[in-house]
Parts: C-alpha cells; structure tokens; sequence
C-alpha cells in the first residue's frame, strides 16, 4: 500500500507563518480545509491554532467535525436551498449567490432560533461562483429590501485562481474594494472583503487590503507551501510538508513502445510512444484510484512517470543513479490535485509525522 507521509510540525510552521502575517496586518484569517478531508490530526492542528473560521467545502464533514472544534466554522461551497437547515445548524457564515438560497437560510435560522451570515460572491473574471459585478448593488438592494429576521449580510467576497486561473491584479481588486465601499455607504455597514485562494499572498501589503476590513481564505499554501497558477515555492514556506512513497512491484528492462497497434488504455486515452529502444521500467503500487499520478513529482530527478491505470504506475527509473529493485521505495512531492485525491483515498495509508 502507498502511503502519505504528513509532516505535521512543518504543516504547522506553514500555517502559523501565514496566520501571523494575516494578523500582523489586522486581516482576518480562514483555515480552509477541504485539502485534507477527514483527517482528524490535521484538522486539530487547524483548529488549535483558533483561525477566525474553519473553512469546510463539504456539509458532510462539517457536520462530523462540528462537535469536535472550537473555532467557528465557514462553508465556502455556495449551498443548495435544500440544505439550508444543515448549513445553519454547522456554519455561522457561508458563501452566497442566490436570493432563493438566502431566502432559506433565513428561514432555517429562524426555525432554529439562530442566525446566519453571508459573504455574497462576486466574480471578478474567473468565473467561478458569484454575481457579476455589476449586479452587485441591486442584489444586496434585493437582501436588504426582504426584510430578513434571521439572515445578514457579513461582506462580500470572490475566488481567485482556481477556475480559470485568474489572478489578483490591481483591477480586479479595484473592482472589489470599489463594491465594498458602493454597498457600505447604503447598505452594509463597512462590509468585509473576503478572498480566496493562496495567490492573495502576495498582496497581503497592498494599499486595498490595509486599508479596508478583508479575509483571507486560505489552504494550499499551508499545505504545500507553494502557490497557485505558477506552483512555485511561497516565501518563508516548506514545500516538502508531504511526501507520497510508493514500492516497486516489478523491475524489468521493456521496450519503450509498443509493438502492436494501440488504442486507448484504460483511462480512455491514445497514447502515442517515441521508440527510445529499451528502457528500464518499474511498476508502483498505487493508480488514478489512490491519487493523480500526473500530479506527483518524482524525489529522483531521475525518474519520470510514464503512464498509469487504476492500481498502477509505471515509471522509467533508466536515468537514475540509484539501483532500484522490487521491494525499493520511490517517493515523489505530490502537488495539489495528488495531495486532494490522496487525502480522499480509501486506500492510500497515511502516516503523521
């Protein structure tokens, strides 16, 4: 069985780096972690370190968790009108677009004798969830002329970096901050500004943010110390906080082509193979069905990945210095997509560190 080697005291460094530069800054700070799913370990480590929210994608976990943390908890999934009692009954705020969707949450806050916040979502440009932004005034219009008992506005909000990649730019967080400032002077009183994804990192000086009340929602970079879109190194970060190791199955020298007509593997795809002649080969035990291989980064410089099916990765260990053999283990850097699948793997083991 692979495995999932978890540095949890670098992970933790990560985090407490970040959170003190949020707080440093008078910015208010979110714990996202859906990365790493149910593991209990990490989201202590989370919790104790008293985030202003805990950021949970997925009701489920949430509603697992729920009696086991302390910090308040903040659903950055939009959620479905039918889950409004569920929402309110975990999360003291949650990501909104839809008057329908407020409309129940207001209801079942009162049914529950409680009451629930919204960040409204904005989109920026990529084009995620969120109203356009010049919807903006009329939407919060549209809340505020409801009359909702139960229900108010906490800020507004947006997504970067992870639909379509788009980043924070002067623009876009003009863009922003100029909402903010139009919904602050008829509506919500000095709302907050909240935004997601670890490429706001860089913009933790920026006149906007100081000078405005903002969030920041944040996950990979604690994680994996790294930053989106350009997936390079965070500054002051580790990026060696995971480590996927796997054992080799077989070792054999094969031809690097196949030497029959092809047709798609079993992932659906038709892969065409330059002839290299011979190459030396190992076969991993771990497939698409434990993480994403093409997300893993060999520790070897030597080694590349050359293919994988559902319970198997086969790798090209020819240029490597060391002398692999069954029973050897291969470690790799698992970058974003195999850090989130791994997590969610029934059968990848995971060991703390």
């Amino acid at each position: 069985m692979a495995t999932f080697l978890v540095n949890v005291s670098k992970i933790e460094r990560n985090l407490d780096v970040i959170r003190a530069q949020a707080r440093a800054r008078g910015i208010d700070f979110v714990s996202v972690v859906k990365s790493f799913h149910d593991s209990a370990q990490l989201m202590r480590l989370f919790d104790r370190r008293r985030p202003s929210y805990l950021g949970m994608s997925k009701l489920a976990l949430a509603e697992k968790f729920q009696a086991e943390v302390v910090s308040p908890i903040m659903m950055t999934s939009i959620p479905r009108p039918a889950d409004a009692a569920r929402v309110v009954r975990v999360a003291d705020v949650s990501l909104n677009s839809n008057l329908e969707t407020i409309a129940a949450l207001d209801r079942a806050a009162g049914e529950a004798g409680t009451r629930h916040e919204a960040i409204v979502m904005i989109d920026v440009g990529d084009l995620r969830e969120g109203i356009l932004p010049h919807e903006t005034t009329g939407f919060v219009r549209a809340i505020t002329e409801r009359g909702f008992k139960n229900f108010s506005i906490r800020g507004i909000g947006t997504n970067y970096a992870c639909a379509n990649g788009v980043e924070p730019s002067t623009r876009n967080l003009e863009m922003i901050y100029s909402l903010a400032r139009e919904i602050g002077d008829s509506y919500v009183e000095r709302p907050c500004v909240s935004l997601g994804g670890s490429s706001i990192l860089n913009w933790l000086d920026s006149e906007y943010l100081r000078d405005w009340p903002t969030q920041i929602r944040i996950g990979q970079s604690i994680l994996l110390g790294t930053m989106p879109v350009v997936d390079t190194a965070a500054p002051g970060l580790f990026t060696d906080t995971l480590v996927f190791r796997s054992t080799i199955l077989e070792q054999a020298l094969k031809p690097s082509a196949p030497s029959e007509p092809v047709g798609a593997d079993a992932m659906g795809a038709v892969n065409r193979r330059c002839d290299r002649g011979f190459r030396r080969r190992a076969i991993l035990d771990f497939g698409v069905s434990d993480t994403d291989p093409k997300a893993l980064l060999p520790c070897d410089p030597g080694i590349s990945i050359v293919t994988a099916n559902s319970d198997y990765t086969i790798v090209d260990v020819t240029n490597s210095n060391q002398p692999y053999d069954v029973g050897d283990t291969v470690d790799f850097i698992p970058k974003y997509r195999a850090m989130l699948q791994g997590f969610i793997s029934p059968y990848l083991e995971k060991k703390y560190q």
